[in-house]
């Protein structure tokens, strides 16, 4: 048997102690790597859950800005409505004054259509008063129709603007209360073993008082009382054409007919057309609580009675003026005018408090969730449990602060338009409650609140 030297032997055993120590330092560097994994596994999955509950929240803002903007859309909507409505009657009552004087009910149109019969009769009448005769019926029809049924549709949309006007109150109310809610439910619904930390429940209470204070209600009873008025400003801009100034020469059904031709002076021949010019508009008073259409137009006939005189025709021009007739609609009129339904004025409406900016993003909502590492499966955590990977020695403890895992995120509801055009007609485009493109979207959290978050976790520890 070959005996090996004492030098080899001494060789030998200090290669086994440096496995052995080799072994021991690979051991610890992968408790080292295990438990580091472990915590950013989880410092990642909760910083995720800490987005989607700021993002959560941010979404139900933007849902709210944009559930206003078209309640208040829906309120303009409305109120076009009204001025189209009472215009329409002014107009139908202008017609049935001109041609169906005792057909209009109690209004007196100041001999218009005696006048015009006159003139027609003076050249016989015909065709003029069979087109007249029918101008009558269809005026005085439609006129009679609209006078029904204006009222009572005019007073519904009223009675809408008040659902609308208090939904869109009591929806941005509840929001700005509903927020931190969500933030805490979102956190609890993606890591039960996770919470809002104090501080994150200081910021979410910031928020909210921020995301309140951000929101206004106007009461739009006096131009004066408020120069931004948006929900004045918006309604008469909405106004279509022909609601906001109808002018220029007749055109038919009303006005083509309207001719005579025959004997004229009882001795003569010729003919006589009547014609003339209409304007009308419809307003909103100075203190935005009626609307009222006005029509009235110009009438007169020309023509020409020819009578000869021996063997000499002498021509004689005629001109007939007619009394103007005037319709005047009124919604919400006082007593004593023609009122066509039951309106109280521009309702109070939800919008944001800074009106002369575009306010393109909202209060920030900073949140600040945590997670205590004693629910992390690190060694630490596995030894205390009664299941050991390392004891004694090669206990590899947590470095978080206070041994919580804490991270931040913050959100808002931000504006923008989808064609990315800040301007439309030339008009900048602001980030308003009657703008309905409210998105919402991650921020990065203010550093001095961060700072601030981490000196609270570090003081709380023993």
């Amino acid at each position: 048997m070959r005996r090996v030297p004492a030098a080899q032997r001494r060789q030998s055993g200090q290669i086994i102690i440096m496995v052995a120590i080799l072994a021991i330092v690979l051991l610890l560097a992968a408790l080292l790597v295990y438990n580091v994994g472990r915590v950013n596994l989880v410092k990642t999955r909760l910083q995720n859950t800490a987005d989607s509950a700021s993002y959560s929240s941010a979404l139900v803002m933007a849902r709210a800005y944009n559930f206003t903007a078209y309640s208040n859309r829906a309120m303009v909507a409305n109120q076009v409505a009204i001025a189209q409505m009472v215009s329409l009657a002014s107009w139908s009552r202008f017609y049935c004054l001109i041609f169906a004087d005792s057909k209009c009910g109690k209004f007196s149109a100041n001999g218009t259509d005696r006048a015009i019969l006159f003139g027609l009769n003076l050249f016989g009448g015909q065709p003029g008063k069979t087109v007249n005769s029918l101008y009558q019926n269809i005026s005085s029809a439609v006129f009679n129709t609209l006078d029904t049924t204006t009222g009572p549709a005019v007073t519904l949309l009223d009675g809408l603007e008040s659902v609308l006007s208090n939904a869109s109150t009591v929806y941005m109310l509840g929001t700005a209360l509903e927020v931190p809610a969500v933030a805490v439910q979102v956190v609890h619904d993606n890591d039960p073993q996770a919470a809002v930390s104090g501080t994150g429940s200081a910021a979410l209470a910031v928020s909210e008082i921020q995301l309140a204070a951000n929101q206004k209600r106007y009461t739009p009873l006096r131009r004066a009382d408020d120069p931004g008025n948006r929900f004045h400003n918006v309604t008469m801009a909405s106004l279509d054409p022909w609601t906001s100034s109808r002018s220029g020469s007749e055109d038919p059904p009303f006005t083509t007919g309207l001719t005579a031709f025959g004997n004229c002076l009882g001795d003569g021949f010729g003919g006589i057309d009547f014609f003339g010019t209409w304007s009308g508009t419809a307003a909103l008073s100075n203190d935005n609580t009626q609307w009222t259409a006005n029509d009235r137009g110009a009438y007169f006939g020309f023509g020409v009675c020819v009578i000869v005189v021996d063997i000499f025709p002498i021509p004689i021009p005629v001109f007939i003026p007619v009394p103007p007739s005037t319709g005047m609609g009124i919604a919400g009129g006082n007593a004593g005018q023609w009122q066509v339904g039951s309106y109280s004025g521009l309702r109070s409406y939800m919008g944001l408090r800074r009106l002369n900016q575009p306010d393109w993003e909202s209060p920030t909502i900073n949140l600040f969730v945590e997670r205590k590492t004693q629910t992390v499966d690190t060694t630490k955590q596995m030894h205390d449990s009664g299941q050991p990977i390392a004891g004694g020695q090669l206990d590899m403890y947590d470095s978080q602060a206070s041994g919580i895992i804490q991270v931040a995120s913050s959100a808002n509801a931000y504006f923008v338009r989808p064609d990315g055009q800040w301007s439309l007609g030339g008009y900048l485009v602001y980030g308003n409650l009657f703008n309905p493109y409210w998105e919402a979207h991650l921020v990065k959290t203010p550093t001095p609140l961060v700072v601030a978050a981490d000196g609270v976790q570090a003081g709380i520890g023993p």
